[in-house]
């Protein structure tokens, strides 16, 4: 069967759409990830990024630890955060 890589993200609904226009899994972003989707910072950490690791697809697998990396980046998830906090106080004034 000649899958494409995205369908080990299947079983994750809330993910499917990012990943979907995805045309290679070098193109995968936890920033970009977090922008599309808002508020969901521990899905990627609790489902995404085990399924990227445990992928046995060679061109996801081989990601990971760029992922890994780009993931554990607390400066860009902390710029992210600060940035949703100042939009929705400008959308509530």
């Amino acid at each position: 069967m000649n899958l494409p890589w995205t369908h080990i993200f299947k079983e994750v609904p809330e993910a499917a759409s990012y990943f979907r226009q995805l045309q290679d899994p070098a193109e995968i972003s936890h920033p970009a990830y977090l922008q599309q989707k808002r508020h969901d910072h521990n899905l990627w950490r609790r489902v995404i990024m085990p399924k990227i690791e445990a992928a046995s697809i060679e061109r996801v697998a081989q990601q990971y630890a760029r992922l890994q990396q780009e993931w554990s980046g607390r400066e860009e998830t902390e710029a992210f955060w600060a940035g949703v906090v100042e939009q929705e106080e400008q959308a509530s004034n």
